[in-house]
């Protein structure tokens, strides 16, 4: 069914490699920072005055950054030995060219408004 004039076949060379998901290691940086956080906080005591729910927002807008940074350090880390360990393919695209067809007949174009018939009823209503 391959035809020479019609369907042309180009090997391509591709690498292929497993990448982490970015945003996951930053999530979860972050959700780790956010609980060391609460760790750190808790274990020494808290200020009256102040309270302990604001001092571990205070400190959260320290934890959770530092949290997303080492999560951001971590992909990277794995993105480059994922990219070191990457292997290359040859990869072949196929492109098909539909020759034209002049034997057969161009189908009539449907009826935008089809009658009482089309519906199948058998019967018609004027209004």
């Amino acid at each position: 069914m391959s035809d020479d004039n019609h369907e042309q076949e180009t090997p391509t060379p591709v690498t292929i490699r497993r990448a982490p998901k970015v945003p996951v290691f930053l999530v979860a940086g972050g959700a780790l920072g956010l609980i060391v956080t609460l760790l750190l906080v808790s274990l020494f005591p808290a200020d009256k005055e102040i309270g302990y729910t604001a001092t571990v927002g205070f400190f959260s807008l320290y934890g959770i950054p530092i949290g997303v940074a080492v999560g951001a350090i971590v992909a990277l880390i794995l993105d480059r030995r994922a990219s070191k360990r990457a292997g290359t393919a040859t990869a072949r695209h196929l492109e098909v060219r539909p020759e034209a067809v002049a034997d057969e007949p161009q189908a009539a174009p449907a009826n935008e408004n089809p009658g009482p018939e089309a519906d199948g009823s058998g019967t018609s209503s004027a209004r």
